[in-house]
């Protein structure tokens, strides 16, 4: 079976690799919602507003009241979504189902966009307006919320490797035996089983925040937290 990451190959979806970002270099100028290119695959785009009855739901993930879903009539560019503070690029917006693949599990090399962007959004600010340091929370795993910083802007390319290395990051003694149950540790055991099958050097790491994510090794992207300015980070299984 080919791999989503071979597949979004195929399908003529171009990978971005975040070797050749840095923080060192210029920020690019503030982004365009209407420079970008409509999805090729007709996904539905998050709003903002009263539920629609029925609306579907991303599986096992726990989605505002607020949050509705379906196709834009007409099909319109990806949109950013507005808090009383900022603005989030539109690479970074929860979608369902998701534009990007990006599975934790993976090199963030492997990482792709799924729209057609004119330009690589990596080195695009990551807020309107710019900010040099932003905070996002893990609701799925809330002890390791983050905040992501850059001097120059915070960027695109910044937020998905803070977002790649918290959630690679090993497990302490300490954080295994206080701060998670029984069954989050089930979890998270399977979990690491089953990514370090067959694999020593890799099992010499230990446990991963992200074996606690069980299934949900996909990022879905960023929705607004209500009014607190901070942003929230959703994963979800690959088939949701």
């Amino acid at each position: 079976m080919t791999s989503p990451c071979h597949a979004a190959s195929s399908t003529g979806y171009s990978y971005v690799s975040a070797k050749s970002h840095s923080n060192s270099q210029t920020v690019s100028p503030p982004w365009s919602a209407g420079s970008l290119s409509p999805p090729s695959h007709g996904h539905a785009l998050v709003g903002y507003g009263p539920s629609t009855p029925g609306a579907p739901r991303m599986g096992p993930v726990s989605l505002p009241a607020t949050t509705t879903y379906g196709l834009s009539t007409p099909p319109q560019s990806p949109t950013a979504i507005r808090t009383p503070f900022m603005e989030i690029h539109p690479a970074l917006v929860l979608r369902h189902p998701p534009t990007m693949f990006f599975n934790l599990l993976l090199s963030i090399n492997r990482m792709a966009f799924m729209v057609r962007y004119p330009t690589s959004p990596m080195p695009e600010l990551a807020t309107r307006p710019p900010t040099t340091r932003l905070s996002i929370n893990v609701p799925q795993l809330p002890q390791w919320s983050f905040t992501v910083e850059n001097p120059n802007g915070v960027t695109v390319y910044d937020v998905l490797v803070r977002i790649h290395s918290k959630m690679n990051g090993r497990v302490t003694q300490a954080e295994w035996q206080s701060q998670f149950s029984e069954s989050a540790q089930q979890t998270a055991t399977a979990s690491f089983q089953a990514r370090t099958s067959g694999d020593d050097a890799t099992r010499q790491d230990g446990v991963k925040r992200v074996d606690f994510l069980g299934a949900n090794t996909w990022c879905a992207g960023l929705r607004a937290d209500g009014s607190t300015g901070r942003w929230d980070v959703l994963f979800i299984p690959r088939s949701a």
